[in-house]
């Protein structure tokens, strides 16, 4: 039931604040991808255009959403560290072929479950911290403060690490008010491979991917 509460609370938080990420170009070089800084604050000076641009196409069909997604966002996110997190040391316990098949089912659970927040999106006001130093640094938390009207700002931390291959910047975690979408799916995931084996988890995972966009209004 805890578990439960806490996947929905971070759906229904992030609902806003994961659109800034979602201006994401289709060619990733045209963004400073080597500055996490710089690059949170292009892709949120990006997002809106996006949205408001396609906005009648979205409102035909929310499951458009799927397609923004897939072309702008997923090209930022590190699934195979996000991947090997969220399993902890059941990761380990997969061979090669377990691996991919987990990564595969894993993207499109993302894909699926970015365009439901996406689906929840209300145009806000947001504020970005300052640039801080990151020399010599692998992990960086940028911290956003969405701007709610008549509402309590929401503090939103993205968390980006530098791919030790080609030195860009990659989305791995997102905590909102401190809720973690990794450690939330840790709970549940783990336990969900453990009781029903790597097939029927895997099944899982893409059934739930295949879900159309439907939004959990809170």
């Amino acid at each position: 039931m805890l578990k439960g509460h806490c996947s929905r609370l971070w759906l229904l938080c992030c609902a806003a604040p994961l659109l800034l990420l979602l201006a994401l170009p289709a060619f990733v070089d045209e963004l400073e991808s080597s500055n996490p800084y710089q690059l949170m604050q292009q892709l949120a000076q990006r997002t809106f255009e996006r949205i408001n641009r396609e906005q009648q196409q979205i409102t035909h069909d929310v499951n458009y959403l799927r397609v923004i997604v897939r072309q702008e966002l997923m090209p930022f996110v590190h699934i195979r560290y996000t991947g090997a997190l969220i399993l902890g040391p059941l990761f380990n316990t997969l061979d090669a072929e377990q691996q991919q098949r987990y990564f595969q089912a894993l993207e499109a659970y993302l894909e699926q479950s970015y365009a439901e927040v996406l689906a929840l999106y209300r145009q806000y006001d947001y504020h970005l911290e300052p640039e801080k130093p990151f020399t010599n640094r692998t992990v960086v938390t940028v911290r956003l403060h969405l701007l709610r009207k008549a509402l309590t700002p929401l503090r939103i931390d993205f968390k980006w690490r530098q791919n030790s291959k080609n030195q860009q910047w990659q989305l791995y975690d997102i905590l909102v008010e401190g809720i973690s979408l990794i450690a939330t799916k840790q709970q549940e995931w783990t336990a969900l491979l453990r009781r029903l084996g790597f097939e029927a988890f895997i099944e899982q995972l893409h059934e739930d991917a295949r879900q159309s966009v439907t939004p959990q209004e809170g």
